[in-house]
């Protein structure tokens, strides 16, 4: 059972691509088995010959289909380094990355899917064909060839229903990978003009132009609430020395009013 069936079988789905988790698990489409009329007759050289061919052509098949997933590989394989380069050119943020590595990398999955291993059917040359001789011989041969082609067709539809889901999703992946470029590189764009517009001052004044005449003074708003007392600042430097004062009265030099009552 293979673990990358789901996701596989899931992304297919998405793409509107018809398949179920048993079709891509056993990697083949499932179909009604034809009922052919049982034939009493031993088939003709002519007959075995297209049985043959039938058988051939149904092998020849899964190599193209598998040539032209080689294609679209190597195409992927050119838009991955493509799309880096482009990203670090227009300087993308880190969200761009992320997108573009998923929109890429999912039709990678579907891709490496198709080279999983296939089975496919040939002539079986066992005890029932060499245990009969004659027409019945024919017929075995014939049966056997009409099995593998049978076998080999559904293996075939799958792959080719395997390779339009890698292409359909390698489209999608390609169109989100020219709207991220083309959004990341405007924005690059518009930013370094932007950028280079306001380190001009020069350039700056030119396109404000000159300073309007000054106009009338506006209504003095409301008064504020008075602020609170802020706190005592330190002591001042003690100021200089003031002048000296003017020498007082001797004490003694003058009579006093007692002692000249008494003379």
């Amino acid at each position: 059972m293979r673990v990358v069936a789901p996701v596989v079988c899931a992304l297919l789905r998405m793409v509107q691509v018809p398949c179920s988790l048993q079709e891509v698990r056993e990697r083949r489409m499932t179909s009604r088995a034809v009922q052919r009329p049982a034939s009493s007759g031993a088939p003709t050289d002519l007959v075995l010959a297209e049985a043959r061919r039938l058988h051939v052509v149904e092998l020849a098949r899964t190599e193209l289909v598998l040539d032209k997933a080689r294609t679209l590989l190597a195409i992927a394989g050119l838009v991955v380094p493509l799309s880096a380069t482009a990203l670090a050119v227009v300087g993308a943020p880190w969200y761009c990355w992320i997108a573009i590595a998923g929109a890429l990398g999912i039709p990678l999955v579907v891709l490496a899917d198709l080279y999983a291993p296939t089975v496919h059917a040939e002539v079986a040359v066992d005890a029932e064909l060499l245990g009969v001789q004659g027409p019945a011989q024919g017929q075995v041969l014939l049966r056997s060839y009409q099995t593998a082609k049978d076998h080999n067709a559904r293996a075939n539809q799958f792959l080719v229903a395997e390779f339009a889901g890698a292409r359909r999703l390698l489209g999608i992946g390609l169109l989100v990978f020219l709207c991220v470029v083309g959004g990341a590189g405007r924005t690059t764009v518009e930013s370094r003009v932007i950028a280079q517009l306001r380190a001009d001052p020069e350039l700056v004044r030119l396109l404000s132009g000159p300073p309007g005449a000054q106009g009338p003074p506006g209504v003095p708003g409301p008064k504020g609430p008075p602020g609170r007392d802020g706190s005592v600042g330190p002591p001042g430097p003690p100021g200089p020395a003031g002048p000296r004062g003017r020498p007082g009265p001797v004490s003694g030099s003058e009579p006093s009013s007692v002692g000249q009552q008494g003379r």
